[in-house]
């Protein structure tokens, strides 16, 4: 069905905090689960995966329950246990919710390995020989055989394979929230959707850490409703905490003690404080991307500034003799290929980047490919048009990260932050320039395991590869694009887009347009809330996860009553039935019927033209009778 951007469900609820079992943290592996009126929605569930500590729990609710006014209450369950704890939904919000139940069984890892190292070591032959070597001062000889032998052992193998910084043992620390101004380049407001991040040793990532600002030159707040700057962690009090600003080291001060702007914060569990942070002003690095990059004439490119830096002036070069200073223009091509360049400066600097060959314009008289029929300019392997693949310039560094990341041999890499969320907005462009995924600054993208995503890839598909499932009341409409890689989530979405041709959108335009996603565990296309815009030719959606995605036409639901209307109106006319549409029939039947009126009332006149002539015979025979009867 085609929709509206209302008809989206509302953003999720996204729930982090602690979680214990009977007084202790939650083991490793331990099930969170969270349902809305005894309900469980998608992404309600997740595994613990640091003792006593969960995240990204997500609470979904429909368009029809967030309309109705109400507190909609939410629930917890550990390891299918109701946890005491409850909270109320609240699109888009991310809060922290510490949970704590007993009087259940707790669940045991099932991997230890105290058990097998302790018999190895145990012996009281093994500790005499290496004690004197390391420290006499442990008397060993004394204190191992008639204390415990499990202790003296757990000692002694860390010399052989030693750890650095332990994880956590107990329940990680109550959160430091922080809020207040935040500026940058000399006193300027830091805009909406800047990240502000804190950075201390054994921090965890989570929903507010980093932090989006969602009013120009202020993060947080002390309202109920204020979503603060929340670090925690295996956090040791007093340790320093450094303030990120978009990836750019801040210098910060405490509003009630006052004092000079210093460049940390000490650690202290379970405060509030209010922070203001700066940042000074850097040369840009200049990136962008444009969408479509590819397709036939006249073509309309939207253009992103994707720079970093915070530039204020903005020149582009469209490669064809034309320019503008506008920050994301649209601009119209014809056929051709066409380098591109962007210089952005502030009061720091200047800096440029130009793309070779970064546009390709074909004749509309060849079609380039892009029809309908399955493929077109898609062609084969995958490419993606995103800042960090096609720009001959050099972005700002990605960290990379600790832990294991989904690479792609070709596609697009995504410029992830320390905190593993994007660092920029980026727009992937399918090879033939119609499919698009664009993704916001501070989104998460994970693999199908979890890690950090790295490369993303959308490519368009032939009829040949589309699944061959059966959408009742649904035709294909000829565009289908598989992102990949298989299994990867956004957190919380991503838009998907299919820029149809001018030429394409003729045959298209007023229909009931919508996307579906392919559910390969069900073997069958799913409904996704489609958003129309006739006029940039656009079909888009929301989504969270990569698949296989296609435009369908819903089919006329004319077919049906054309028939049903030959049957019982016309009977025998069956040849009616080959296709012609039902205003056709009525109009041949009410043309039917004023043939026949006509008809009648041409034989009615003609009747009484004749009716005068015939008493006048009738009289002569009259007469005469009189005649011979006289006779």
């Amino acid at each position: 069905m085609v929709g509206v951007a209302s008809a989206i469900p509302p953003i999720p609820c996204t729930y982090s905090g602690t979680v214990t079992i009977n007084g202790a943290p939650a083991p490793v592996g331990t099930t969170i689960q969270v349902k809305v009126y005894d309900t469980l929605r998608p992404n309600g569930e997740v595994t613990v995966t640091q003792a006593g500590y969960y995240e990204y729990l997500s609470a979904q609710v429909t368009e029809a329950e967030s309309e109705c006014g109400c507190t909609i209450p939410v629930k917890f369950y550990i390891n299918g246990y109701e946890a005491p704890q409850g909270s109320t939904f609240s699109a888009g919000a991310m809060k922290t919710v510490n949970l704590a139940i007993t009087g259940i069984p707790t669940v045991t890892p099932t991997q230890t390995t105290s058990p097998t190292t302790s018999p190895t070591t145990s012996p009281t032959t093994t500790v005499p020989t290496t004690s004197p070597t390391t420290s006499p001062t442990t008397s060993p000889t004394t204190t191992v055989p008639t204390t415990s032998p499990t202790t003296s052992p757990t000692t002694t193998v860390p010399t052989t394979s030693p750890t650095p910084t332990p994880t956590c043992t107990g329940v990680p620390s109550h959160p430091h929230e922080f809020w207040g101004v935040v500026t940058i380049k000399d006193g300027v407001p830091a805009p909406e959707g800047a990240m502000i991040e804190g950075r201390v040793a054994g921090a965890i990532i989570g929903d507010r850490n980093p932090l989006p600002v969602s009013v120009p030159g202020q993060y947080g707040g002390l309202g109920a409703t204020d979503v603060r700057l929340g670090v925690q962690g295996c956090i040791v009090n007093g340790a320093p905490i450094q303030f990120y600003v978009d990836g750019i080291l801040a210098e910060i001060q405490d509003v009630q003690a006052g004092g000079d702007w210093v460049t940390s914060y000490p650690f202290l569990s379970g405060n509030v404080t209010q922070l203001n942070l700066r940042t000074n002003i850097t040369v840009p690095v200049v990136n962008f991307v444009g969408s479509p990059t590819f397709g036939t004439e006249p073509m309309m490119v939207t253009f992103f500034d994707t720079s970093t830096g915070y530039p204020d002036h903005w020149l582009w070069d469209f490669g064809d003799g034309t320019s503008s200073d506008l920050q994301n223009p649209v601009h119209r091509y014809l056929f051709g290929r066409y380098n591109v360049s962007l210089t952005a400066w502030n009061i720091a600097g200047t800096s440029n980047i130009t793309k070779l060959n970064y546009l390709d314009v074909r004749s509309s008289a060849s079609g380039g490919g892009g029809g309908g029929g399955g493929g077109g300019g898609g062609g084969g392997g995958y490419f993606a048009s995103a800042a960090a693949t096609t720009t001959t310039g050099t972005p700002t560094p990605t960290p990379t990260p600790t832990q294991g990341g989904t690479a792609l041999g070709s596609g697009g890499v995504l410029p992830l932050n320390s905190a593993l969320a994007l660092s920029q907005s980026v727009v992937m462009v399918s090879e033939d320039g119609m499919g698009s995924v664009s993704m916001p600054s501070g989104m998460r993208p994970q693999d199908s395991t979890g890690a950090p995503l790295l490369n993303l890839t959308i490519r368009r598909i032939p009829n040949s590869e589309l699944p061959q499932a059966p959408t009742p009341g649904f035709t294909f409409a000829g565009f289908a694009y598989d992102i990949e890689p298989t299994g990867a989530k956004f957190d919380p979405y991503v838009t998907f887009s299919i820029t149809i041709p001018e030429n394409e959108w003729t045959g298209l335009q007023g229909k009931d347009l919508s996307i579906k996603w392919y559910n390969p565990s069900t073997s069958a296309w799913e409904d996704l809330p489609t958003t129309v815009s006739n006029e940039t030719r656009t079909v888009s959606t929301k989504i969270t996860h990569t698949s296989i995605f296609a435009l369908f036409v819903a089919s006329p639901s004319i077919t049906t009553t054309v028939a049903t209307e030959t049957i019982t109106t016309i009977g025998t006319a069956a040849p009616v039935t080959g296709g012609l549409p039902l205003d056709m029939i009525i109009k041949i039947i009410i043309l039917i019927i004023i043939v026949i009126a006509v008809i009648l009332v041409l034989l009615y006149f003609l009747r009484r033209k004749k009716g005068p002539e015939t008493p006048a015979p009738a009289e002569a025979p009259s007469d005469e009778w009189d005649i011979k009867g006289l006779q």
